[in-house]
């Protein structure tokens, strides 16, 4: 070895052992609430020990860019709103069915802030549940400017904000937010915009694998609200893969998402959009600016619960200065809205399954249910034309994390296929099946997407 290529390698060397030391990992096994010295490290102490570089009560010291692992079971209450977290943190938990942590309806949990620009953040593994938040802040995780913020196999519930607020479980402002094998249940922003999540301000948001059920801005209210799960704002940027948009409600535009900025991009792959409800337009999607680009996904059975003038858009509603993209093999049981896009064809030119008024077609889903994997979906029946019609190549799995067991490929063809490369269209395949575990002891990651 050359004297050059030992120098190299020494140096390589002490950058991973550096690193190394400016990390600490602290295990949480209390469900305590408090700041005492009780013999039990709990995870307000041990966010303290993080976020200070020094032990804390029951918790030894953070050094740099900490883990806090929480082995502890059951049920945290919180007593009062957690610390801000400043430093570069994860925060994992034992899974969404082992740990709860209960605000009560009286505090938000966890706010990420005043870090240095790129910091790299993570919450994992429990469930967060009535979290309550003012004007401001995000009740389940606000993330300041320049962060990146992991959110994985999470159950984020019964989220609320006060009046006029908007985004009721998770946003922020110029930062990085990516959502993997997560539910986001029943929260609602009571008198604004964004049942779950708002994005705006130079967000960049990437959601995978995961379900949106019974959200809703207004819409459980009577009062005036878009997106009933998500809102794209000014500079929002968002990408949806293999997830699940079923039961939101929107008090006006969105059953499930809306956009209503000219600078806002939405890109939809591979996923489910069923069961939704507007008061005004777009069922499931309403664009009135910014654009979207929609692919091998599905919109049926979403609804216009309102009395408006004319026909309103049941599905996905394109107006103002909008622009819809169509990727193919889409599968859109009513085109009111967007027929310009999806013009009626079961194929049309574009490859998608398009009906219109007085023409519809039935999908053949079955109603929202554990279909295997950690999150709810919508499971094509055996006779479904989703099956077979779409194209998704290069997933390596669906929505649950299933795949072909032959070909470590999401696709799993019938023995006549007549599409690009035979996926079924939304974010379930048929006939799919869980991955082979290489150890046994169910703690290997997903597929990656």
């Amino acid at each position: 070895m050359t004297r050059l290529s030992v120098t190299v390698l020494t140096g390589v060397l002490l950058q991973l052992f550096s690193f190394s030391l400016l990390a600490a990992t602290i295990t949480v096994t209390s469900l305590a609430d408090d700041v005492m010295t009780d013999g039990g490290c709990n995870l307000r102490e041990a966010i303290t020990a993080a976020n200070s570089d020094a032990a804390f009560r029951d918790c030894p010291a953070g050094d740099g860019a900490d883990t806090i692992v929480i082995t502890a079971t059951g049920t945290i209450v919180l007593a009062s709103v957690l610390p801000t977290i400043d430093e570069a943190l994860s925060i994992t938990g034992p899974g969404a069915a082992h740990l709860t942590v209960d605000a009560g309806d009286q505090y938000r949990f966890f706010y990420f802030g005043f870090a240095e620009p790129g910091e790299q953040f993570r919450l994992a593994g429990m469930s967060l549940i009535d979290g309550v938040a003012v004007l401001g802040a995000h009740p389940a995780a606000h993330a300041l400017d320049d962060v990146n913020l992991t959110v994985e196999d999470m159950v984020i519930s019964g989220m609320r904000l006060t009046p006029n607020g908007s985004g009721a479980a998770i946003g922020g402002q110029n930062c990085s937010i990516t959502i993997r094998r997560s539910t986001f249940l029943d929260n609602g922003a009571v008198d604004g915009t964004a049942g779950a999540i708002l994005i705006s301000s130079d967000m960049v948001v990437e959601i995978e694998d995961s379900t949106f059920e019974n959200n809703f801005a207004n819409g459980n209210t009577g009062g005036v609200g878009n997106g009933g799960a998500i809102a794209l704002g000014n500079g929002g940027s968002l990408t949806i893969r293999r997830s699940t948009f079923s039961g939101n409600t929107a008090g006006d535009r969105g059953g499930a998402i809306a956009m209503f900025a000219t600078n806002a991009v939405l890109n939809i792959e591979s996923s489910t959009f069923a069961n939704n409800t507007a008061a005004s337009t777009g069922g499931a999607v309403d664009i009135n600016a910014g654009t979207a680009s929609i692919g091998n996904s599905l919109f049926a059975f979403n609804l216009i619960s309102g009395m408006v003038v004319g026909d309103p858009a049941r599905n996905i509603n394109l107006s103002g200065v909008g622009v819809i993209n169509t990727l193919g093999y889409n599968a859109i049981r009513d085109n009111t809205g967007a027929a310009t896009t999806f013009p009626a064809g079961l194929p049309n030119a574009n490859s998608d399954l398009a009906g219109a008024p007085g023409d519809l077609f039935n999908p053949q889903i079955n109603t929202l249910g554990d279909n295997g994997g950690p999150t709810r979906t919508h499971m094509p029946q055996s006779g479904s034309p989703l099956l077979d019609a779409g194209s998704c190549t290069g997933d390596t799995h669906d929505q649950r994390g299933y795949q072909n067991p032959n070909t470590g490929l999401r696709i799993v063809d019938l023995p006549a296929t007549t599409t690009d490369d035979g996926c079924d269209i939304g974010a379930v395949e048929r006939g799919a099946q869980p991955p082979v575990l290489d150890f046994g002891d169910g703690f290997e990651d997903p597929p990656d997407p």
